[in-house]
């Protein structure tokens, strides 16, 4: 989110670019980071038709793409570039819009909820593609925090050094009105978070704060806060996660842990510790009961606190999204996964299509037939090993020593290229400086007037 890392856990906000490393340059695993840069050229008559199909995941995890530069992207792109030019021109700010939405204040939308509201506030673009990017999570509905992730860091941050000092926003509105005349202009609140200490690294962000917060108020056209926004941040519960700064040092040593029982596999433990459920992401509740499992079983120290476990869960979502994915717990065994699924479904039509054409009888795939077929991959012995490991759904027991159909069937339904787009675009919409830059181009170019044919100088402009 482009700020500078705090040195109080409460009012941390992750650095542009800031990811967890891995020690000494490698992966967790022991392996060095083969995996870092372009995989190496396949020699097989497959090879070509595998390249094509996952080049741009390839670009992506080499380098930090544009989604305005890359052409299978143009949908997605339009359809958020078109969403934040309707909502700057319209309400000038996305908490404006989320009001208009959630006026029960739930700060959580279904979809029948959203897309109901958003016609009748008359946006005319995809709706279906809209929530598809805002939906990172598919779980039929989105919270305010992934709706608008930089201002919902923002809240959380203001409202816990309010509550610490005040008990609540509202309570804090007398020593912020200080002409007793029932609004907070934007001199009061700054000077009522000067003086009250609120961080001063933070002090830039005043004027954002301000706005987000006054923005509740979305009918009143002077931006006034009042009694009235101040208790719509007291009735938000905002997740533990958003509090915690993240501790890379302690997600180092829980992933130690938890390799050390899977035999140094990351997509095995990944699958059998982290991601149970196959749906390749973790979300915080999710993580946090899987940690009491592995706490039950005698992997991890059933004394851990949570906030220990949550400052883990940090450095892993680091985007704060509220959830993490395989590349997130290990790039390596992420990317071993994603070139394995890729190649497949070019090659075979699906993963499962893979399995039933080299299986024995139905029997599933032994470990030498599936090093055998996937040889055109160029994958190292102890590459194929892994991943034929982790693929047998009860590889944690030993039962058997082979891959069968249905223990592949989550890679039919996972999409890490339409993952990694959708996480570039979410990330677009949730921005301020993707805003701001909207913002810019509508007043410099008159373009209020002309929405419906704004897309492409939009593009263009926002490309430069």
């Amino acid at each position: 989110l482009g700020r500078e890392v705090a040195s109080s856990p409460v009012f941390w906000t992750p650095c542009k670019g800031e990811l967890p490393l891995e020690d000494g340059g490698g992966t967790a695993s022991g392996r060095p980071s083969k995996g870092s840069g372009p995989p190496q050229q396949r020699q097989s008559a497959g090879a070509s038709s595998r390249k094509g199909a996952s080049a741009s995941l390839r670009r992506s995890n080499t380098k930090q793409v544009s989604p305005f530069a890359d052409p299978t992207m143009a949908p997605l792109t339009k359809s958020s570039l078109e969403f934040a030019a309707w909502c700057v021109s319209k309400y000038k700010h996305l908490v404006c819009l989320w009001c208009e939405l959630d006026s029960e204040r739930k700060m959580l939308l279904p979809k029948s909820e959203f897309i109901k509201g958003m016609r009748e506030l008359q946006y005319e673009g995809d709706l279906e593609q809209l929530w598809g990017i805002l939906d990172r999570d598919a779980s039929g509905s989105i919270s305010f925090l992934e709706f608008c992730p930089e201002d919902a860091l923002e809240l959380a941050q203001f409202k816990s050094w309010v509550s610490d000092r005040f008990g609540t926003a509202t309570a804090a509105l007398g020593e912020m009105d200080r002409d007793g005349d029932g609004y907070v202009s934007f001199s009061e609140f700054s000077a009522f978070c000067k003086r009250h200490g609120y961080p001063s690294h933070l002090e830039r962000s005043f004027e954002i704060l301000y706005q987000v917060i006054a923005a509740q108020g979305a009918s009143s056209e002077e931006n006034r806060l009042t009694e009235r926004e101040l208790g719509y941040i007291d009735a938000w519960d905002p997740p533990r996660f958003l509090f915690v700064r993240p501790d890379h040092q302690a997600k180092m040593r829980f992933k130690s842990i938890v390799l050390s029982r899977y035999r140094r596999n990351p997509i095995l433990a990944w699958r059998h510790a982290l991601n149970k459920d196959s749906s390749m992401r973790v979300s915080y509740e999710d993580f946090l009961a899987q940690c009491a499992a592995l706490a039950s079983r005698g992997i991890l120290d059933p004394e851990e606190s949570v906030e220990t476990l949550t400052a883990v869960y940090c450095s892993l979502d680091s985007k704060r999204c509220g959830w993490f994915g395989l590349e997130d717990w290990d790039t390596f065994g992420y990317r071993l996964l994603c070139d394995f699924t890729i190649w497949a479904k070019a090659e075979f039509g699906s993963v499962r299509h893979f399995v039933r054409n080299f299986e024995e009888e139905g029997l599933g795939m032994s470990l030498d037939d599936f090093r055998l077929n996937t040889k055109s991959l160029g994958l190292e012995q102890e590459e194929t090993a892994a991943l034929h490991e982790a693929l047998r759904s009860d590889a944690g027991s030993v039962k058997t020593d082979r891959v069968f159909q249905w223990d592949v069937k989550f890679l039919d339904e996972w999409d890490p290229e339409k993952e990694k787009r959708d996480t570039i675009v979410w990330e677009s919409i949730g921005s301020q400086r993707m805003l701001v830059e909207v913002k810019r181009i509508i007043s410099d170019a008159n373009m209020e007037s002309m929405y419906g044919s704004s897309f492409h100088a939009m593009h263009h402009a926002l490309k430069k």
